[in-house]
């Protein structure tokens, strides 16, 4: 599936696995999923979370809240949670959906607003699923955000 990313989504799905092992969590979640489409440079995702008022450091509270942190990082492979692989999935289906070829750090926040279990998240971070669906499709509606920035 990973073929489809761009160079973007590749690397919203490095600093989200970076994020997980950084708050010494043992897998990969939608919340650090989310935190990789703030931080990662050079994606849709990240300029319009951040015109929502989307803080890194507010995810980051969450998933300490929610998730706990172990005594040291993880060391090894970090898993992605069922929550993370729907999303991924998610993801897929919306770029498809909208007749797309690739997959972007948009569709990866498309998928997080289809996903259930990030409901609770937005919530947290006070932030609505639908503002933020409507933003990413209003952004793709522009000429900027038709086709991805990169390959």
């Amino acid at each position: 599936m990973f073929e489809r990313f761009t160079v973007s989504a590749r690397r919203v799905v490095v600093v989200s696995q970076g994020e997980a092992r950084t708050l010494k969590q043992d897998h990969v979640g939608p919340h650090h999923l989310l935190l990789g489409a703030l931080t990662a440079e050079g994606g849709t995702a990240g300029v319009v979370l951040a015109s929502l008022g989307v803080e890194p450091g507010h995810v980051r509270q969450w998933a300490i809240e929610k998730s706990g942190s172990a005594e040291e990082e993880p060391s090894g492979h970090i898993r992605f949670s069922d929550d993370a692989k729907r999303v991924l999935e998610h993801s897929l289906r919306e770029s498809l959906a909208l007749e797309h070829t690739y997959i972007g750090t948009e569709h990866i926040v498309l998928g997080l607003v289809e996903e259930p279990a990030t409901e609770e998240l937005f919530a947290a971070i006070a932030v609505r699923a639908d503002a933020v669906r409507d933003a990413i499709m209003k952004r793709l509606g522009t000429a900027a955000g038709a086709q991805p920035a990169e390959p």
